[in-house]
This record gives structure tokens, sequence and C-alpha cells, in this order.
């Protein structure tokens, strides 16, 4: 409980209330307790408590429901510290976190009701509504939705992307949803396609997508910055004099007979802060991000080449950091 809880101090205040109020009171039970049993041991040691009934003492009700409060209070800690790192990581890809009881959402809200108080006013917005159980149990809709989303917001910087929870009103969804319902997916159903004959099809540039995947530390930031310095050199010893450091990356490596570690670091030309070289067990690329070639070789001759980098799989942030990340992969 040392966490400061910033974003649910922020949206979730009811929740971290109720949060504290339980760590207050099984503080409280478990210094009662810790009373009791030396009031125990104290009455067993003047004779004043038969030592046949230290069994049934030790074993009370009061002893199995500390446990279960405990049990209760690990999970729900648990929860929390999920929703603080969810509403952080949505932040960081631009989404706007909301309450859906701060929008004055009811039990028997059907769609058409819940498009009118979300969207009321707001314009060039998309709206995905969710809740604890669905995010959990579809993860697949998620990073999908979220996925078209966010590319809308990359083809329109304007449109604003706001994530409303449901996790703690009493109006239950059955699905994921977005709103508004664009018109241009109504649409497409609806428009017959226009075809172009072969021979007036113009050329295309599409650019060759490379999305790079692995464990933290697999060097997935280096094998980029290698491919930079294969693209610009001939040969090695040109790498060598003076590289090109795309990406800052840094490693450990063992320098002794003691197995002493030191870091390596190679500062670069990324300005955008994508990095962190200062906590060790976390991924030093802490975004995805793309970084774009054009081929001067071969049969692809001016074809442009994208490499994704993304954060490592696996660090210490725990596997609720990779649930996140992977979407915006």
């Amino acid at each position: 409980m040392d966490q400061d809880y910033r974003n649910l101090q922020q949206h979730l205040k009811i929740e971290l209330n109720k949060m504290r109020t339980a760590w207050r009171n099984l503080k409280e039970m478990y210094t009662n307790e810790i009373h009791r049993v030396r009031n125990l041991v104290l009455g067993i040691r003047r004779g004043e408590i038969d030592q046949t009934k230290i069994p049934n003492e030790l074993s009370n009700d009061q002893v199995e429901t500390m446990t279960k409060k405990i049990n209760e209070f690990t999970n729900y800690l648990n929860t929390m510290d999920k929703k603080e790192q969810l509403i952080k990581d949505l932040t960081e890809k631009q989404f706007i976190y909301q309450n859906a009881i701060d929008r004055d959402i009811q039990y028997d809200d059907d769609r058409q009701t819940l498009e009118r108080k979300l969207l009321a006013d707001a314009k060039h917005t998309s709206i995905i509504c969710s809740n604890d159980h669905l995010y959990k149990t579809n993860r697949s809709q998620w990073y999908t939705l979220c996925g078209q989303l966010l590319k809308e917001h990359e083809e329109n910087p304007e449109l604003q992307l706001i994530y409303v929870d449901f996790s703690y009103c009493l109006c239950k969804l059955h699905d994921i949803i977005i709103l508004p319902a664009t018109e241009k997916k109504n649409n497409a159903t609806l428009t017959p396609p226009v075809t172009t004959p072969p021979q007036e099809r113009p050329t295309s540039d599409k650019s060759l997508n490379i999305l790079l995947l692995g464990e933290s530390g697999v060097g997935k930031s280096t094998f980029i910055n290698a491919f930079v310095n294969y693209l610009k050199f001939d040969k090695l010893k040109q790498a060598e004099k003076n590289p090109v450091v795309l990406i800052p990356v840094s490693f450990a490596i063992t320098i002794d007979d003691n197995f002493t570690e030191q870091v390596v670091k190679f500062e670069g030309n990324d300005t955008l802060s994508n990095e962190d070289h200062d906590n060790l067990g976390h991924s030093v690329t802490q975004h995805c991000k793309s970084y774009v070639f054009t081929l001067k070789d071969g049969n692809h001759h001016g074809r442009k080449l994208r490499i994704i980098d993304t954060p490592g799989i696996g660090d210490t942030h725990g596997s609720g950091q990779d649930d996140v990340q992977q979407p915006f992969a």
C-alpha cells in the first residue's frame, strides 16, 4: 500500500477508498489477533488456561476469517495494481480513461441511450466501452478494436480516443463496443466496389513491414542498428570506424573471472525517449516504434522497408504489461 496510485486517485476514488478501508480493517484484525495469542501464551505460562484447550484456541473462527480476508485483499490489491497500470498505458497511447459511473450510466441504459450520454457534444471522438471481465475473456477482440482506433487516430490526429470503463457500474455490457458506429463501416456493405482493369491499375509502392517480437534482451534494437550499418557501409571496417547508432541500446557483459557485470551503452540519435537504460529487468525499449528504409539494390529497388521495434516480452513489469503492449504492436 506504499504506492501512490495516481491514476486511481484521479479516476477511481471510491474503489481506492474501499481498498484503503479494507487495508485498515485487516491491520486492525491482525493486531487484535496478535494480542489474543499473546494473552493466550501468558495465560498458559501462569497456569490460568488448560493446555488441552490450546488447539481449539489456535484454530478458532477468527483465524479462519482473517486468512480469508487476507486472501481477498491480496486479490483485490492485485486487481487494482493492474488497473493502475492499464490506465497509465492507455494514457501513454493517447486514450482518455473515463469511469462509466461518472458519465451517469444507469442499469437499464440501452445502446441508443449510451450513445446519447457518451457522445453528447462530442466531435471527432471514438469511444471503446468495456469492463474487466470482457477485457479478460475477449483479449483478441480487445486487441483488434484498439488497433483499429489507433490506426484511425494515426490517420486523423484530431480524433479523440476514449476508454469508458463499465467495471464499476450497474450497467452490464455483454460485448466490447465502439461508439459511434462509423458511416464508413455501415456503407461498406452497401456500396459496390469500383474495380479497375489490370492494365489501368496504378503501380503500387507498398512498404514491406517487418515486426520484431521477442523476449527482453534478445537484441531486437541491436539488430536494427546492425541492419542500418549493413545498408550504409560496404565493408565491416568502415562501420567499425564510425558506426551509425540509430537506436540507443545498452546491455550487460561479464568482464573478468568473478563474472563482474559491466553495462555497455551506445548513445544514438533517437530523441523521443523511447529507451529506459536505468531499470534492470525492464525492457530497454519502452514503446513500439517503426523505422523506414529505402532499398537501393536488387529487384526491390526504391521499395520502402519498415522495421517495427517493440518492447521486450517477459520483463519484470509482468504479463499485464505484455497484454497492454501487444495490441499496439
